[in-house]
């Protein structure tokens, strides 16, 4: 017992030191893996008034919706060239809704959240390097998420939920802090399109991320060689 658990902790330990090596460059290189993971706040508010005439009298209508987000993205991926990385992520999500409409004097509100989990590929650039350790990036994105699940309900909401087409058009700042690891602050403009049988939503809003990413040389050191 006691010689496989020194086994297990040097095998542990082995890895760790490869994980903090220098062998892996922080300078983005064709042939190696990008591993990591983000994660995404996002709001988003809308609220409209309308006059509509009911019976000869006329009314005022006014609808009020809100949306707030958090989305955990990992991923990962392959760079095919120097500076262009090539993958895909698995999102998990959870959406809060809340909304309110009124005609004349009768009010209506309500609220629900789900839960949905989607596949998320994407193509990212890095830029040349700024200042010592910073590479400026932008990130096309897209995304399916199938129909998610109802987690909460009050109100009025429906129950229904949508199939979801998305995407997303990104920049962010990788900042190495060592050789191998990058902590990625983000901003991106996302926009969806979510369908159930003839019904359709139409949405987009503006999230700010935080991601963190691990850095792999290429098992056949192809990197290395092209120096």
């Amino acid at each position: 017992m006691n010689t496989s658990l020194s086994l297990y902790r040097a095998i542990i330990f082995s890895l760790f030191m490869l994980f903090l090596s220098g062998r892996t460059l922080a300078q983005p290189k064709q042939g190696m893996f990008m591993v990591g993971g983000g994660a995404y706040v996002s709001y988003n508010y809308s609220e409209s008034n309308n006059y509509p005439t009911v019976g000869g009298m006329p009314g005022s209508y006014t609808y009020s919706y809100s949306s707030f987000g958090i989305l955990l993205v990992p991923n990962l991926g392959y760079f095919i060239s120097d500076n262009v990385v090539l993958g895909c992520g698995v999102s998990s999500g959870f959406n809060i809704y809340s909304g309110w409409s009124s005609f004349s004097s009768s009010l209506n509100s309500y609220s629900y959240g789900d839960l949905s989990i989607g596949i998320s590929p994407f193509i990212r650039y890095f830029f040349p390097e700024i200042g010592t350790k910073m590479y400026p990036f932008a990130t096309l994105g897209l995304g399916f998420r199938p129909q998610s699940l109802r987690i909460f309900s009050t109100g009025p909401a429906s129950n229904t939920s949508f199939t979801n087409y998305s995407g997303a058009i990104g920049v962010g700042l990788a900042y190495f802090i060592t050789p191998n690891t990058s902590i990625e602050p983000s901003i991106s403009y996302n926009f969806s399109y979510a369908v159930r049988d003839q019904d359709t939503q139409k949405s987009s809003n503006l999230s700010l991320g935080i991601g963190f990413q691990i850095y792999l040389a290429s098992l056949t050191g192809k990197e290395e060689s092209s120096k």
